[in-house]
């Protein structure tokens, strides 16, 4: 089973006599695209299907790990859908990450769908999986627009996309897929894509090529549809939408995170504007801390010529690396003692009067004896 995908084939339990004919068409179609095709008929439930509900998803498990199969896709239709949600929500280790469901429906009685649809979101979201719900509505047979089961479960699945689609929106978490994709009317199209045929005393679904084609092209690819992206209620072709409309016009690629911290951070000139306030609020700190200091303790305060040499090599010696040395004495001041007071700025060539190390500077030789 583990050369080929497997498909696990679920129709509606516990609502027709035989839930394993009623998708025999879309079986044989995928087993001619080189599928495996697995049915699970339980003849002792029969027509009960809270009985489907309540053991369906052990009984799914227990099969799939007796026969050895690491990973399904499933195809569901009807109550067999709600049987494999459920089983997804505690067994997720399972299945595959494609799965499709015609016409959801919950079992009679049932007024809420029988699992956490906050687990299911976290599974659809954590492991990338895609669930497509395809729709056809039929007045007397399946019917969203009027209250009771169907209605019940779409409406369950619409918010569940709502809120994943919502938080890919607003920029929560980046995805190459929506994981959950919705048609509402698969006979929307001019032929339509599904019709009854009744045969017996069952029902069978026959669907149209191109939905066949689609539903092969879905299982077999890894998750890659959005919602809009859907051609007359069908997946398209993810490859060739991947290469030409991503790469091409550049739309609907995912912003990397680090690119959008740097987007929401502050620009590089607004950083630059902030580095030099706090130079010039450091320089204005250290100004004030050598005024604090007694006039004998200031000299010992400032840094010696010694620090300039653990510069590196190619900054020594140069003109744009100067070192410190004795100021000569201004011809005014007969009280300036160059040897013990002040220290001044020299190098190799002419001291730029508009540096930043001079400004910063400035404050120490203003300093002068007042003894």
């Amino acid at each position: 089973f583990n050369l080929k995908k497997c498909i696990l084939i679920l129709g509606e339990v516990g609502v027709v006599p035989a839930a394993w004919a009623e998708l025999v068409q879309p079986a044989v179609h995928l087993f001619c695209q080189d599928f495996n095709i697995i049915w699970i008929e339980i003849p002792a439930f029969g027509s009960d299907a809270s009985r489907y509900l309540k053991h369906g998803p052990a009984i799914l498990q227990t099969t799939l790990m007796e026969l050895r199969v690491d990973s399904v896709s499933v195809l569901a239709c009807g109550v067999g859908g709600t049987v494999f949600l459920s089983t997804l929500v505690h067994c997720p280790h399972l299945f595959s990450k494609t799965h499709l469901v015609f016409n959801l429906d919950l079992p009679r009685g049932c007024t809420a769908i029988p699992f956490s649809a906050q687990d299911l979101e976290d599974i659809l979201r954590e492991r990338g999986f895609q669930l497509w719900f395809a729709y056809n509505k039929e007045p007397g047979v399946f019917d969203i627009a009027f209250e009771g089961t169907p209605r019940r479960g779409y409406e369950a699945v619409t918010k569940i996309r709502a809120r994943l689609e919502g938080e890919r929106l607003r920029g929560r978490r980046t995805s190459d897929h929506d994981e959950v994709i919705i048609t509402e009317h698969l006979n929307r199209a001019r032929d339509g894509h599904v019709r009854r045929v009744p045969m017996g005393r069952n029902v069978l679904l026959a669907f149209s090529e191109p939905f066949l084609e689609a539903a092969a092209r879905f299982f077999r690819v890894e998750p890659k549809t959005f919602q809009d992206e859907m051609m007359d209620g069908l997946v398209g072709d993810t490859k060739n939408r991947s290469k030409s409309k991503i790469l091409a016009h550049g739309q609907g690629l995912p912003e990397l995170p680090a690119v959008r911290k740097l987007r929401l951070e502050p620009s590089q000139l607004e950083r630059q504007e902030i580095a030099d306030k706090n130079i010039r609020r450091l320089e204005r700190l250290d100004g004030a801390t050598l005024l604090l200091l007694p006039p004998h303790r200031r000299l010992a305060a400032l840094p010696l010529p010694s620090v300039v040499a653990t510069e590196p090599k190619q900054l020594q010696a140069s003109a744009s690396s100067p070192v410190l040395g004795s100021a000569p004495a201004p011809p005014s001041s007969t009280a300036f003692n160059p040897r013990s007071d002040t220290l001044a700025l020299t190098s190799g060539k002419a001291v730029s009067q508009n540096s930043r190390r001079d400004r910063y500077t400035a404050s120490w030789l203003d300093l002068h004896s007042r003894s």
